[in-house]
């Protein structure tokens, strides 16, 4: 992550179930490292199939120098009906 850099990690979080593997490393690395990672957004989500209520969350990455162009459009028609954009 810092090679890259990452800045914003977007991750979804449900009750039920077992998130993805890569869901799972991403949250672990949230977690294990949350004074690199600030949270910037929670927004509901709805699980396509079930229905079932959960989350959606955007991480921005602390200390990274500062483009001063932030772009961020990320699709979520499936969870939620519509496009989020920053």
């Amino acid at each position: 992550m810092d090679s890259i850099p990452i800045h914003y990690i977007v991750l979804d979080r449900f009750p039920t179930g077992e998130p993805k593997p890569h869901t799972r490393l991403l949250w672990n690395l949230v977690a294990k490292r949350s004074q690199l990672w600030l949270r910037r957004k929670q927004l509901p989500a709805v699980r396509p199939i079930s229905g079932e209520a959960g989350e959606i969350v955007v991480f921005e990455r602390a200390g990274l120098e500062d483009t001063k162009v932030v772009s961020l459009q990320i699709s979520l028609k499936r969870m939620l009906g519509r496009v989020v954009a920053k």
